[in-house]
């Protein structure tokens, strides 16, 4: 047996309480606190509204989520938040592009995958799969939802999203 795996009784079911691993730790402790600073970022310096944050910056909420279902020890959040994380790093991962004011969002991204592996690899290592497949039907309930509410909003704010990813509101900010 792997070293910091639960031990499961044969034919029970499997530890409800993930192990907090110094990985996971990591990955926590990371993903918090690029999700606060980019939070602070657009709420406070490009200060937008709560909407329009939810809205551009799906990862900080996304990221989130995780963080409180770790530090909760909640396998089934954890699991609903690897379907997030997953869709945000990698979306966020394409859409951002590769430059170097976009350098830290990458970091996030890239942050929000790893998350994602570590609680998809957590669960199948502490044979948790039912409530890992539990986890990812909330997490894509709550995900199918929210998509097509960013889509709607985005069809309504494209002069705000231009401005957005071109850098002009960054500017803006910065004066």
């Amino acid at each position: 047996m792997a070293a910091g795996v639960p031990q499961q009784v044969a034919g029970g079911p499997a530890p409800a309480r993930p192990a907090r691993t110094r990985l996971g730790w990591t990955l926590a402790i990371l993903n918090g606190l690029v999700a606060l600073v980019s939070m602070l970022f657009f709420l406070a310096q490009l200060r937008v509204g709560v909407l329009t944050w939810l809205m551009i910056n799906t990862c900080a909420p996304i990221a989130f989520l995780f963080v409180v279902g770790f530090a909760a020890r909640a396998r089934t959040v954890m699991a609903a938040s690897a379907v997030l994380l997953f869709w945000g790093g990698i979306n966020g991962l394409i859409v951002s592009g590769w430059t170097p004011v976009t350098a830290f969002a990458q970091a996030g991204h890239i942050l929000m995958v790893l998350a994602g592996v570590y609680v998809v690899v957590e669960a199948v290592r502490a044979r948790a799969r039912r409530t890992l497949m539990v986890g990812a039907l909330l997490g894509l309930a709550i995900l199918m939802p929210y998509a097509i509410a960013q889509r709607a909003w985005s069809a309504a704010n494209e002069e705000f999203l231009q401005r957005y990813f071109s850098g002009e509101l960054f500017r803006d900010a910065a004066r």
